[in-house]
């Protein structure tokens, strides 16, 4: 399956069954893809792969779902992006999470990240 084949707006085409099935993949298609991209092994490419495949799909943070699958994948969608920007900030391998271009721990590795709406990813 290509992750990338799947950003139709779910939201405004098809009958509500078509709808579902939509977001279905969908939600199929993000969990491969932060397993892929973001996982324990990741890059800075990847990462930035993954944040471009969020990007197309940003009509579904601006949509107004009925159930609560719908509902769940707006969340997984919010998840996806903190994790990632997360990731990207954090140069460097800690635990379990390991960068292939920063193999190093790097320079803060004991500080933790914030993120808030509107105001990205920082440093606490």
């Amino acid at each position: 399956m290509d992750i990338d084949s799947y950003h139709k707006d779910p939201a405004q085409e098809g009958t509500p069954q078509e709808r579902l099935f939509e977001m279905e993949k969908i939600r199929s298609s993000l969990r491969q893809l932060m397993w892929n991209k973001a996982g324990i092994i990741r890059c800075e490419k990847s990462l930035v792969d993954a944040k471009r495949w969020l990007k197309k799909r940003d009509y579904i943070m601006e949509g107004r779902f009925q159930s609560r699958r719908e509902s769940e994948l707006k969340n997984m969608i919010t998840v996806a992006n903190l994790i990632i920007d997360s990731a990207i900030l954090r140069k460097g391998s800690v635990g379990a999470h390991y960068r292939s271009d920063f193999r190093e721990r790097g320079e803060n590795w004991r500080r933790h990240t914030a993120c808030r709406r509107g105001q990205g990813v920082k440093w606490i």
